[in-house]
């Protein structure tokens, strides 16, 4: 169980993303680089779900801002003890913002998006009265469309 930390700029943005990591690294060791800078929160190392392997790759979230900016400064192009390579640190992307962003962004820029125009014009597709329409055949009256009736052509 963890407990929600209180919101404030001090604390927002402090997770970072760890790539170039050695396969061999335990999330102990990982925490034990990163310790230097700051409090730890969370740390995580990705693995692969079949193997069991690891990716390579992992998050480290710190108390605070200026800690993982301090990380950045210190490790990232580091070879930390065992890798061969440099491992890269930087911010992770924050995933309720930039992410939603970024698939919006994509789909409207996309040139093979199926409805052109923009993002409001489909939605009108899915408007009660057009999915009714579409289902049952049921069809609102507009008056837009009064020219249309044989019984009222004219008026």
């Amino acid at each position: 169980v963890s407990y929600a930390r209180p919101s404030s700029a001090s604390i927002r943005d402090a997770n970072l993303y760890v790539s170039g990591l050695p396969k061999t690294m335990t999330q102990k060791e990982l925490e034990q680089l990163f310790s230097q800078y700051g409090r730890i929160i969370t740390s995580r190392i990705l693995v692969d779900q079949v193997t069991g392997i690891s990716r390579g790759v992992g998050f480290i979230r710190f108390d605070k801002r200026i800690e993982a900016e301090e990380a950045i400064k210190g490790l990232n192009g580091q070879k930390p003890p065992g890798a061969t390579e440099p491992i890269t640190v930087k911010f992770a992307n924050n995933p309720s913002q930039k992410t939603n962003q970024a698939i919006l962004s994509q789909l409207y820029q996309s040139p093979n998006r199926r409805y052109p125009g923009p993002l409001a014009q489909q939605a009108q597709r899915f408007r009660l009265d057009n999915l009714l329409n579409m289902a049952y055949g049921v069809k609102r009256f507009s008056p837009m469309t009064i020219d249309g009736m044989t019984s009222l052509a004219g008026i």
